[in-house]
């Protein structure tokens, strides 16, 4: 079962609805939390500032650079099949400042 992690709105993060990627850097944003009730998966749920409409991230990959540090995380829409349209064009990278 899909849980309620952190909730951040996005009026707190950059948007490019070119890529669709919603950003922010780790500093700036409370620690994420669990989003499975049976895994230790951690994200967020970006509450829309202009709808309310609420959607679970979830943490899917980690960017580094060449050197092996990290560069930022990757979260996508946990619950495919409430949003699978949001799938693939939705994603909010948080930089490790």
């Amino acid at each position: 079962m899909i849980l309620t992690p952190t909730r951040i709105s996005t009026s707190r993060l950059s948007y490019d609805a070119a890529t669709g990627i919603f950003a922010a850097e780790a500093s700036d944003l409370p620690d994420p939390s669990r989003v499975y009730d049976d895994a230790c998966d951690v994200g967020y749920t970006l509450v829309s500032h202009r709808t309310g409409t609420e959607i679970v991230f979830a943490h899917v990959d980690t960017v580094k650079d060449r050197e092996g540090d990290i560069m930022y995380f990757v979260f996508k829409p946990a619950d495919f099949r409430l949003h699978a349209s949001l799938r693939d064009s939705l994603v909010l990278h948080i930089f490790n400042d």
